[in-house]
This record gives C-alpha cells, sequence and structure tokens, in this order.
C-alpha cells in the first residue's frame, strides 16, 4: 500500500506539469464532472465509451508484462478516443493511464501535442532537455489534442521521429490518443500534415494498424464500438 501511495504521489505530481485540471481524474470522478447529464443519449454514450476505457487500461494493466495474454487484444495497443472538445476525452485517458501506471506500474509519458512540439523546439538550443526520447522508451505515452498543434513540416518530422521510435525500440509500447472526430486514412493524414506526403502517411499508418478507436459519442445512431 505504501508503494502504491508513493507511485500515486509521483503520479499526481508529474501530472500536474501538463494536465493539471485533471491530475486527479479517474473513472470513478466521470460522471460526478459529467456537465451534459441532462443529455440522456449523450450520457449513456459516455457511460459506455468510459466502460470500453476502463476495461482497456485493466486488462493491460494486468497483462502487458505477460507472455501468453490474448493475442488479438495485444494486438491493440493504440487507444484512440475522437470526439468534439468538452466531451471527455482527456479525462478519460488521464483515467486509463492512473491505471497503467499505479495499478500496472507501468512507465509513462503524457503530453498535449502541441506543448510537445514547443519542448522539443526548445531542445534544439541543448538549454532545456528533448522530450522524445523519453516517449519514445515509455510503456504508455498519452498524446492529447493531436491535430491541435501547428502543422509545419519539423512537426511532422517530430511525429515521425516518435512513432517510427516507438514502432523500432518499444514495440510493446502502449499509445493513448485523443483528437477531434473523424476516421480513415485522409483524416489522419490531415490531423498531421496540411499537405500530406511520405512520413504523414508513415505516422498515421503506424497509428492506426496497431488502433482500436472510439468515438466519444455515436453518430447518427450507429453503435459505439466495443473492446472485450
Amino acid at each position: 500500500e505504501e508503494e502504491i501511495e508513493n507511485r500515486r504521489w509521483r503520479f499526481e505530481t508529474q501530472l500536474e506539469k501538463r494536465f493539471g485540471k485533471y491530475r486527479n481524474a479517474s473513472f470513478d470522478t466521470f460522471r460526478t464532472t459529467d456537465k451534459n447529464l441532462n443529455r440522456d443519449d449523450f450520457s449513456q454514450d459516455r457511460d459506455r465509451v468510459a466502460g470500453i476505457v476502463r476495461r482497456y487500461a485493466h486488462w493491460w494493466a494486468e497483462h502487458f508484462h505477460k507472455a501468453d495474454r490474448d493475442s488479438q487484444k495485444a494486438s491493440k495497443r493504440v487507444l484512440v478516443l475522437s470526439g468534439t472538445p468538452g466531451c471527455g476525452k482527456t479525462h478519460l485517458s488521464v483515467s486509463a493511464l492512473r491505471v497503467l501506471a499505479l495499478q500496472g506500474g507501468l512507465s509513462w509519458e503524457a503530453w498535449p501535442v502541441s506543448a510537445l512540439m514547443d519542448a522539443k523546439k526548445k531542445s534544439y538550443d541543448r538549454k532545456s532537455p528533448d522530450p522524445v526520447p523519453k516517449c519514445i522508451q515509455a510503456d504508455v505515452l498519452l498524446l492529447d489534442d493531436l491535430g491541435n498543434h501547428r502543422k509545419t513540416p519539423d512537426s511532422v518530422q517530430i511525429l515521425f521521429d516518435l512513432f517510427d521510435g516507438r514502432s523500432r525500440m518499444k514495440k510493446e509500447g502502449l499509445a493513448l490518443i485523443n483528437t477531434n472526430a473523424g476516421k480513415g486514412p485522409a483524416f489522419w493524414r490531415q490531423l498531421i500534415s496540411q499537405s500530406g506526403g511520405n512520413q504523414a502517411d508513415a505516422v498515421s499508418d503506424r497509428i492506426r494498424e496497431a488502433a482500436v478507436q472510439v468515438q466519444m459519442e455515436s453518430a447518427d445512431g450507429k453503435a459505439i464500438p466495443s473492446w472485450r
């Protein structure tokens, strides 16, 4: 219990730097912070999504270091939460990260993508540490608001280096990604680059090939996909 408490303190302290308002976010607090309770359909969708994310996090916390895990589930190493601003994507992803870090004991890095880009650029003068190597080596990487950054050639290169590095050096790693609603290859390319190109395609392919993508709210009556 003392070890878990120390982990929790470190987790909350480190998370405070980049996700202050979500420092104490958990699955238990998700409903109590829901400001859309009067929208029954939306709230039901959120409950279903919360269940998917909870199962995903708890399963990986238990099985990350096991060699005999279910291969079909283990192939889904990226969890993508899509939805409009304010629907709870960051809250749920931090809740999942909390389970993975505290219960699973996994190493982690968590960044808003725009902040990651800024930190990387500041490292060019060698006065600030480069955040990308730590992101590559972490068991779990949380990227918040992918697509809400300046999509310059430099940012495309940073994302390529990050995901290429994880695919080569951290093949067993997990990723939690939040983004605006959308699906398909064209959608992912637009999130990463304004003009496309081989590197943007490579980044989107590395994300999509191992991803389960969940909409925070159902669209046109379509059911939210499950993750068992």
